[in-house]
């Protein structure tokens, strides 16, 4: 896979993991003090994992995430679609490059996928691909995907209401 296929790919994973995360712990309150671990008698609450979590993770997730519904809102707006019989055919040329079952078993573990997460992340990639293609041909420019990804950034409306998660 291409730089930008494993650096989205991952970022996103890491973007889902905190928002199952968020969601998880938020409880309605938003403070739990469920334990999660305990140290030496010290206990690490929900809330503690969470805003470390959020501290050292939170800006690169939450510009993943953005991107991630920057891209869908852009696919919906001028129509572009992937359809899941190219994404199977991803998946399994992904599956024939790592060589075995095991590699590809070994490959999802590492990255913490499922093949579920594994094809949604093909699928946004796909997008993404077709997206910079239409755009570069209407522009007559030469994005890469990670450009397009940028330019859509760049202009779109983005409020950040959570200080943690505010550019220093």
């Amino acid at each position: 896979m291409k730089k930008f296929d494993l650096t989205i790919l991952t970022i996103s994973v890491l973007a889902l993991a905190l928002v199952i995360l968020g969601v998880a712990t938020s409880g309605g309150s938003g403070h739990s003090s469920a334990t999660v671990a305990t140290i030496n008698g010290e206990k690490v609450t929900e809330q503690q994992l969470n805003d470390t979590m959020k501290e050292k993770y939170g800006e690169k997730t939450l510009t993943a995430m953005t991107s991630s519904i920057l891209i869908e809102q852009e696919a919906k707006k001028t129509g572009t679609t992937v359809d899941e019989a190219q994404v199977q055919d991803q998946l399994k040329q992904l599956k024939a490059k790592l060589g075995s079952e095991d590699a590809y078993k070994t490959y999802l573990e590492r990255r913490n996928y499922t093949e579920e997460t594994l094809t949604t992340k093909l699928r946004e990639l796909m997008l993404v691909q077709k997206l910079t293609a239409a755009y570069n041909k209407q522009h007559n420019t030469k994005l890469t995907p990670n450009d397009y990804v940028d330019e859509l950034n760049k202009n779109a409306q983005i409020v950040i209401s959570d200080p943690m998660l505010q550019k220093k």
